[in-house]
């Protein structure tokens, strides 16, 4: 699933493969790509979003991105020309690891609102 906007666009998708995490140019920055499966187009075939995260967000995800599971990604469109083509990849700002089953989800006692904490 994904929704484009003039600000950016927002994912959820499976990833295709583990991400690949490097450091490019002189000054040693960060990069994580990866590959991200959003939804299927009108005859079936998967719709793929090439990604890319920098600096911190690279930092952050080095070794977290794992072929098969769920994320959450938002960022920004760069297009690039190449031979007559028109390539794109989202640059992304935020990851969030979705979580699959209530099983997975931990709330930590300290997370836990009392009712007087509530707002209404």
């Amino acid at each position: 699933m994904y929704l484009n906007s003039k600000t950016g666009c927002v994912a959820v998708g499976h990833a295709g493969k583990d991400g690949e995490y490097s450091v490019v140019g002189d000054k040693s920055t960060p990069l994580l790509k990866f590959s991200l499966a959003v939804a299927k187009d009108e005859v079936g075939q998967g719709v793929w979003f090439n990604c890319q995260a920098w600096n911190p967000v690279a930092s952050r995800y080095k070794g977290k991105i794992r072929k098969g599971e769920v994320y959450q990604v938002f960022g920004t469109w760069e297009n690039r020309e190449h031979n007559g083509k028109t390539y794109s990849t989202l640059i992304v700002q935020f990851i969030g690891e979705m979580v699959k089953t209530a099983d997975d989800a931990i709330i930590q006692s300290d997370d836990v609102l009392d009712e007087s904490e509530l707002p209404f």
